[in-house]
């Protein structure tokens, strides 16, 4: 995601480190209880959620985003060299992982993303069995992915540079009291691999023990009209074809005051 893809998904998870029993309570839950699905909004800290701090901003949106998010470059995998990423369908109903190299895409259906945890799982990347877990700690930038070909060595990956990569797909913008990504991805077909004609608009912070994610898909925000949003705080969001305008909820009400046209004074007696 979007997904969050996979990667926020699991990292937006509270108690990741906290061993089997906590994992197992984890892997019960629905996946919008770990990454926002559509008209749903993850609880904010209390501390976003009582800034009020005036915002308006405008954020240009893509008119082609990607449907699978790079998280790692050139992983050598038997002698070639693959690019590791992650794509979700619409609604984040089902999440992939995907090996590219070139034009060949190996997208691979996760049933829920804390699969990565504990033991990991097997993928069959061109005959090649490669083992793929998520080694988590409880301050999730120093959690690593952990990527071992059969017949190879292990290959460990700290998430801080995952997370730096996958910024980088996204656009940073201030609200005037931290710092927020938003994430445009395209929604994967049933392949994983192919857009499916829509897309969803993911914001995330990165908070001190981990990510906060708040999502919405292209539906809940109709053309040209003001949406109120419980995001990091309550926002209204309205979406033309080229950008997305972010606003405070006092700016929003100021903004359609002023559009609105003045009242005919009374004639004179």
């Amino acid at each position: 995601m979007k997904a969050l893809p996979t990667l926020l998904a699991l990292l937006a998870c509270p108690g990741l480190a906290f061993g089997q029993e906590s994992l197992e309570a984890i892997k019960a839950l629905p996946f919008d209880a770990t990454l926002t699905a559509p008209g749903r909004f993850s609880p904010a800290p209390r501390r976003l959620a009582e800034r009020t701090a005036e915002l308006s901003l405008r954020l240009p949106l893509s008119s082609n985003p990607r449907v699978i998010h790079t998280l790692l470059r050139s992983v050598p995998l038997g002698g070639q060299r693959w690019d590791l990423g992650v794509s979700a369908t619409k609604g984040f109903t089902r999440f992939f992982l995907v090996f590219s190299r070139g034009s060949r895409v190996l997208a691979y259906q996760v049933d829920h993303p804390t699969h990565l945890l504990g033991s990991g799982l097997d993928f069959d990347v061109d005959g090649l069995s490669v083992h793929v877990r998520l080694d988590a700690d409880l301050f999730y930038m120093n959690s690593a992915l952990e990527i071992t070909p059969a017949g190879g060595d292990l290959l460990s990956y700290s998430v801080k540079p995952l997370m730096a990569l996958l910024q980088k797909q996204s656009q940073s913008f201030d609200d005037g009291t931290g710092q927020y990504w938003l994430l445009e991805s395209a929604d994967a077909d049933s392949s994983g691999a192919r857009p499916s004609g829509s897309r969803s608009y993911i914001f995330y912070s990165l908070g001190f023990l981990r990510p906060y994610v708040w999502s919405l898909g292209e539906a809940q925000l109709p053309l040209g009209q003001a949406v109120p949003a419980e995001l990091w705080r309550p926002l209204t969001l309205t979406r033309d074809p080229f950008s997305l305008l972010i606003q405070s909820r006092a700016s929003a009400r100021d903004s359609a005051a002023a559009s609105r046209p003045a009242a005919a004074g009374s004639a004179a007696g």
